[in-house]
């Protein structure tokens, strides 16, 4: 064969095998995105399944009963929280005028709001950026809704109301300095308004818009640079501080000490912080916010490692202007890691041990959110070709969601083939309280990884459990029997 036909020849192999490698980037990265969405999917169609706790029926009663002069007692004697305290008193009036617990319309609200706060980073897009946003916004969402504390957090209404405005902010945030083909700044009357939003939320918000908003500031004096709308970041700021002043200064600290606690931790803020340090390490680095061990934090630093490389991978660009929009990336990864430890120390001197499971996810959640500004601020020394990284990137990803979501898949697969049995057994629990007589039934789905009971089983009265006490008080009954099922269908 003459050369100029085996250079022809060459040139034939090299198109060939040029197709079939963008034909393989696009096949992973396809697959990937269907996996992220899916993800997000499958656990946003479980909003059936969301439930109320102990806070929703005592509080409801105390509306019912005492009118909206309830609202300003909530206020100042225990939680500070302007937006979701009148969000939960408007909930309250609903729910007794229609006699309705109307879970889904309420968690179907503020998962919108989580879902649309990646909106920001699918903005001002550069030719063929679309696919590595999409999966990069995508991957961040599933991997938020798979934590092991996700219910308090996702799918029970005064949970959903105070805490994931917290999370939905701190998405918003990380995906706008994130894109850098737009104008990033730190501030902004999104931005502002997002930030109030979680600081009227919960103290966590408060938290996390007062030490953002503190660092900005800091860095921009310590390094003598302007700092990008600033004016507007006093909205939030201002809204912040009465809510952490207010919550140490209220009356939660004269609560009697839990039953568990750590007297050398309760009410102690010393050794609190110096606890605070040890724990947030610690759960940052075990898999899923498990207990701690050895084999859970190598789980956790490789789902992380694996997490952190992917969304690298999708933000990496070549461009300086691209790259200096989001020089604001490590002070708001910073403002995300003080907040987690701010939460931790609160709780160790509040509480003696870290309280909640939601507070727990929203720690969880935030240090997720952390890795991927730190992900896509990180400047890449080698710039991979777009061929490549749409291939390694997705098939990175693919892999620790698998990783990630293999504990609860067979969870997930059993709520979708018993997808009404919740609504059949609250519809039969709110039919046994409609009842003549003193004493109902309260009924409760077959437990798993994602929907939990939080309640013993058997017959109670008002005397004997807190759960109790506020079922009776709202349904106007002396005794509860508490059912919860062993087996699907029963």
């Amino acid at each position: 064969m003459s050369r100029t036909g085996q250079a022809v020849t060459a040139r034939a192999v090299t198109a060939r095998a040029a197709v079939a490698q963008a034909v393989a980037a696009w096949a992973v990265m396809l697959v990937a995105i269907l996996a992220m969405a899916g993800t997000v999917a499958a656990h946003l169609g479980l909003l059936p399944h969301g439930a109320w706790g102990a806070d929703e029926y005592g509080t409801f009663a105390h509306f019912r009963d005492k009118g909206f002069s309830f609202l300003w007692f909530r206020f100042w004697s225990w939680s500070p929280r302007p937006l979701s305290e009148i969000a939960i008193a408007a909930y309250a009036w609903v729910v007794i005028e229609s006699g309705r617990p109307l879970i889904v319309p309420v968690l179907a609200v503020y998962w919108t709001a989580f879902l649309a706060s990646a909106l920001p980073a699918m903005r001002h897009l550069g030719p063929g950026q679309m696919p590595c946003r999409a999966l990069g916004a995508l991957s961040v969402l599933a991997f938020l809704v798979l934590g092991r504390h996700m219910f308090p957090l996702y799918y029970w209404p005064f949970g959903i109301v105070a805490y994931l405005p917290v999370v939905s902010a701190a998405l918003f945030v990380l995906f706008t300095l994130a894109n850098g083909n737009a104008t990033a700044k730190p501030g902004g009357t999104a931005t502002a308004i997002v930030l109030t939003g979680a600081a009227w939320s919960s103290e966590a918000g408060a938290l996390f818009a007062a030490l953002y908003i503190g660092l900005l500031a800091a860095h921009a004096i310590a390094t003598r640079t302007p700092l990008p709308a600033w004016r507007s970041l006093a909205v939030p700021l201002l809204a912040a501080l009465p809510v952490v002043w207010v919550v140490m200064t209220n009356n939660r600290a004269d609560l009697d000490m839990p039953e568990g606690a750590d007297p050398a931790l309760y009410h102690n803020l010393v050794p609190s912080l110096r606890a605070a340090a040890s724990g947030l390490l610690q759960e940052f680095l075990v898999f899923d916010n498990g207990p701690f061990s050895w084999r859970n934090a190598v789980k956790g630093l490789l789902l992380k490692a694996a997490f952190f490389a992917g969304i690298h991978a999708l933000w990496a660009d070549a461009a300086p202007a691209a790259r200096a929009g989001r020089r604001w990336l490590p002070v708001f990864a910073l403002a995300l890691a003080a907040t987690c430890y701010a939460m931790l120390a609160g709780s160790y001197r509040q509480f003696g041990g870290p309280c909640c499971d939601q507070h727990a996810q929203v720690r969880e959640n935030l240090a997720f959110v952390a890795v991927a500004a730190l992900a896509m601020w990180l400047p890449s020394r080698f710039v991979v070709a777009p061929r490549w990284r749409n291939i390694l990137a997705p098939a990175i990803l693919t892999a620790a969601l698998v990783f990630a979501i293999k504990p609860r898949f067979g969870d997930l697969v059993q709520d979708y083939r018993h997808y009404g049995e919740p609504a059949r057994l609250r519809a039969m629990s709110w039919s046994s309280a409609a009842s003549p007589g003193p004493e109902m039934t309260l009924y409760f789905p077959v437990p798993d990884e994602v929907f939990k009971v939080y309640m013993p089983s058997g017959p109670l009265r008002a005397n004997e459990n807190w759960w109790a006490a506020n079922i009776l008080a709202f349904f106007g009954k002396e005794k509860v029997t508490v059912r919860i099922a062993t087996r699907h269908g029963e």
